[in-house]
């Protein structure tokens, strides 16, 4: 797991939209790395605002421990709505 930078975290933590914002310019396989770099608590606070579609691409790009471990701090319609388009879609994930 690499370092993340006090002031990204002070992003998300004042301006989480805007760090949405920037995350949804930059390629899901990218994001995913940096979501698995990041305290479960702030991925899990930024993934919330996004798409369920979105959030489901970017959870499978994630190995499947760093994933279960976003999922698990969802809330349970959060968790649930991702979880059913990994259910009804064609996403692949890291093995």
């Amino acid at each position: 797991m690499s370092k993340v930078s006090p002031l990204t975290i002070e992003l998300i933590e004042r301006r989480p939209q805007t760090a949405v914002k920037v995350l949804a310019n930059m390629d899901a396989s990218d994001v995913a790395d940096f979501f698995e770099a990041l305290p479960t608590r702030y991925a899990v606070a930024l993934i919330s605002k996004v798409s369920a579609w979105s959030a489901a691409a970017l959870i499978c790009e994630m190995t499947p421990v760093s994933g279960a471990a976003i999922l698990s701090e969802l809330d349970y319609q959060g968790t649930a709505s991702i979880m059913r388009v990994l259910y009804h879609g064609e996403l692949g994930g890291k093995d």
